[in-house]
């Protein structure tokens, strides 16, 4: 597993949010750069309303996880 910054991730990439120095549970893929927001629209992988949430570029993910 290697952790990175969300904006070095090509779109349509899977990647878990770091919480308290670990990986969360939940994978996210990486959606598209809302210029209103600044941030980066990411989808719950796992979930089919296609709920998600905004997360700077700056965030730390991790990749290159078994899923």
């Amino acid at each position: 597993m290697k952790i990175v910054k969300l904006s070095t991730l090509k779109q349509g990439e899977y990647f878990k949010r770091i919480r308290a120095g670990k990986p969360a549970e939940k994978v996210y893929t990486r959606g598209a750069y809302d210029r209103g927001e600044k941030r980066y629209d990411c989808a719950d992988h796992d979930d089919i309303w296609g709920t998600g949430i905004l997360l700077r570029g700056s965030t730390n993910v991790a990749i290159g996880f078994t899923y």
